[in-house]
């Protein structure tokens, strides 16, 4: 029962490390677009 456990907590680490790199590239790509401009989004 332990491990479930810790299995569920690492899987909730990963879900939240995933989850804070994906808001992170949107933040990237949104200063990219600011920046570049002339470039449409797809």
């Amino acid at each position: 029962m332990e491990n479930f456990i810790i299995s569920l907590e690492i899987m909730g680490l990963g879900m939240a490390g995933i989850f804070a790199v994906m808001l992170l590239i949107m933040g990237l790509v949104a200063l990219l677009a600011k920046f570049g401009g002339e470039k449409p989004e797809e």
